[in-house]
């Protein structure tokens, strides 16, 4: 299902969005409620009597937890019954294998936008002055995130843990760029930014080249202030040249439909570059 709204608007720029999100129902929650309870079994799981798919945690090494079931909710929505399944089950089946711990050695960078980082701060609180997920801002609502990577899942870091590396904050950040960037695709060039839509693809960290803001605003120099992007996946950024209009509207549009499609979207917004920033195109 990926890129099939911005596919389309490559080849015509008309679409047909998906119909308003609706919540699949108590079935859904109940479903999962079962699959992390036989998962987890030493854990009490129960549903947040106040915020539809939300998962409360009690006991063992996750209490006080909660898990957000919005984006596996709205992946479910628009997929197969099978693929609806099979997300299901990888869905809890990273959130509960055991994790390794991390090193100096598979410190990353990632891209989050700001839903994920205010669960960041419902879920993990931290203690009083430490950061439970360090990060910086590289635009409006978007941030890069000192991260770790296994091969299960994608972990952010937190104070405590660079204390427990030993590392300094700027050392850590130095780090993570050095080892994110091998993973990274190149720049788009001007020529390419110029003939239509550019996507960036990769195995994962591709919005780590989000981060390199300098790169960029010598970028849009040479292209205009017409550049955007849209973040949709650790797999995948869009990058291209559109003038205000009807038609950027639907690509707006576009950007906003994939990302609902997608298991796991980082953004649905559209982006523009602006003083040295990444501002949400209105």
């Amino acid at each position: 299902m990926t890129m099939r709204f911005i596919a389309a608007a490559l080849a015509a720029l008309l679409l047909a969005l998906p119909a308003a999100a609706q919540r699949t129902g108590d079935a859904f929650e109940q479903d999962m409620l079962q699959r992390f309870r036989k998962a987890v079994p030493d854990s009490q799981f129960t549903l947040k009597a106040d915020e539809p798919l939300v998962l409360l945690v009690k006991g063992g090494e996750w209490n006080e937890a909660q898990i957000n079931l919005h984006r596996i909710d709205n992946y479910c929505r628009q997929s197969t019954a099978d693929e609806c399944d099979t997300a299901k089950s990888e869905f809890v089946r990273k959130l509960t294998a055991k994790r390794e711990e991390p090193t100096r050695e598979n410190l990353r960078l990632i891209v989050r936008d700001q839903e994920y980082l205010d669960y960041i701060g419902r879920v993990m609180p931290g203690k009083a002055g430490e950061d439970p997920a360090i990060h910086q801002p590289i635009g409006e609502g978007l941030y890069a995130f000192l991260a770790f990577d296994t091969p299960e899942a994608i972990g952010v870091i937190g104070d405590k843990t660079l204390k427990d590396l030993n590392l300094a904050p700027d050392a850590a950040w130095s780090l993570a760029h050095a080892q994110t960037r091998p993973d990274l695709p190149a720049m788009p060039s001007v020529d390419a930014m110029k003939q239509g839509l550019v996507f960036l693809e990769g195995e994962g960290y591709v919005p780590g080249l989000l981060i390199d803001l300098p790169a960029w605003e010598r970028l849009a120099i040479q292209t205009g202030p017409d550049l955007f992007m849209a973040v949709l996946s650790d797999q995948l950024v869009v990058a291209g040249i559109m003038p205000d209009g009807p038609e950027f509207e639907k690509m707006k549009e576009a950007v906003e439909g994939d990302c609902k499609a997608m298991e796991r979207c980082i953004s649905p917004r559209t982006y523009r570059l602006r003083k040295g920033r990444w501002v949400i195109a209105r």
